[in-house]
């Protein structure tokens, strides 16, 4: 619990070095499959993190927004109790997961999306998995 309060820190410095934020974000995500009790106790300051994070869609790449989307599902998976206790989660978890599938690209620069054999997953398809996930 004492080292939390710091995580967010490096978090929240890591906004402008993207790199960084999307492989700290992995970190958080992997902390969860482990070990979820870590973040109980903190949902009040990492959800509306997690959750600023996810809607940045004019300031954050669409892989980081996702990995913070995978951090509150992942946590959804591992502690529901803990989630429904906490005010507005489940709706603002369905609300997010309806902004992504709202976001459909316009697939002009689909040819951008390939890279070494590898196809960007779109926020509609995180939107809709994730859905299904936490239902």
């Amino acid at each position: 619990r004492g080292y939390l309060p710091a995580m967010l820190g490096v978090l929240q410095q890591l906004e402008s070095c993207e790199d960084e934020l999307h492989e700290c974000l992995q970190a958080f995500v992997q902390v969860v499959d482990v070990a979820p009790n870590a973040f109980q106790h903190s949902l009040d300051k990492i959800v509306p993190m997690m959750l600023t994070i996810c809607r940045a869609k004019d300031r954050l790449l669409d892989g980081t927004r996702q990995m913070a989307f995978e951090f509150l599902v992942a946590f959804t998976e591992k502690r529901p109790k803990t989630c429904g206790k906490y005010p507005n989660f489940m709706q603002e978890v369905v609300l997010l997961c309806m902004e992504f599938m709202l976001e459909i690209d316009d697939g002009n620069d689909w040819e951008d999306d390939t890279h070494a054999g590898y196809v960007d997953v779109s926020n509609y398809d995180v939107g809709e998995e994730n859905i299904d996930r936490f239902a």
